[in-house]
């Protein structure tokens, strides 16, 4: 259902607000971004833009992935959605064929394993550029209340990492990525602030002083999309003293 996804990346947002990280921010503008943040309302015509409001601007949600993308979407979330249909059929059968048996001590045990598409940095930044500039052009049009202007980011897929010197140095993250960084910033006639969650990190962006803290990222790292293992273990147990079902990943 639209709207769920970017309620609950925006609450998560707000219930980790102390471990944002903030990049290129005064303390006055930290202070009217986390107050943009906790005021912000969804938007009550959901299928427009922007997906929330609040009194001088607006706040826009997207995901973009390391995964191949085609006209269908993200194939990770094309193969995560057939990998959790697939696990709630196997699930059912499951607890139909504890509800037959004869009522013995007995366990059965299912491991569905998802078959995950191919992880890429460039499939990242290709995901990046096309969402980006899909919504810039719903921003463009838009003639609402537009004097703060957020993109929240969400990405999904295993996280990067940052190699030096053909060596791991730590994960990825945006404020790390000049390339990006220097793309961003073309857009801070358009645009105020970025916040990018991979939901283990998160990190703001303040579009027009991109150029104050370039200088002071590394030269020599380059970026690695990491590996993601997807496994569900289906449990029964059906016990003379009485019956479970259970599932668990």
């Amino acid at each position: 259902m639209r709207g769920e996804q970017e309620r609950h990346c925006l609450n998560s947002i707000k219930q980790n607000f102390a471990n944002i990280s903030w990049h290129g921010f005064s303390k006055r503008d930290q202070n009217e971004t986390e107050a943009s943040l906790f005021a912000a309302e969804q938007n009550p015509e959901s299928s427009k833009f922007p997906d929330f409001l609040f009194d001088g601007g607006f706040i826009e949600h997207f995901q973009v992935t390391s995964a191949k993308e085609t006209s269908k979407g993200s194939r990770y979330k094309e193969r995560e959605n057939y990998f959790e249909k697939d696990c709630e059929q196997r699930l059912e059968e499951l607890k139909d064929s504890l509800l037959k048996s004869p009522g013995h001590n007995e366990m059965n045990i299912v491991t569905c394993k998802m078959d995950c598409p191919e992880f890429r940095y460039e499939y990242y930044v290709e995901s990046f550029r096309k969402n980006w500039e899909h919504h810039v052009e719903s921003l463009k049009k838009y003639a609402g209340e537009k004097q703060t202007g957020i993109f929240l980011i969400e990405y999904q897929g295993p996280l990067h990492k940052v190699m030096r010197h053909g060596r791991f140095d730590s994960f990825y993250h945006l404020y790390l990525d000049k390339d990006l960084l220097s793309y961003l910033s073309k857009y801070k006639s358009l645009l105020h602030y970025v916040i990018f969650t991979d939901r283990q990190n998160c990190e703001a962006i303040n579009l027009k002083n991109i150029p104050s803290f370039l200088d002071t990222i590394p030269a020599d790292i380059s970026f690695e999309a990491g590996n993601l293992k997807r496994t569900n273990i289906l449990l029964s147990i059906n016990l003379d003293l009485g019956r479970c079902t259970d599932v668990s990943t």
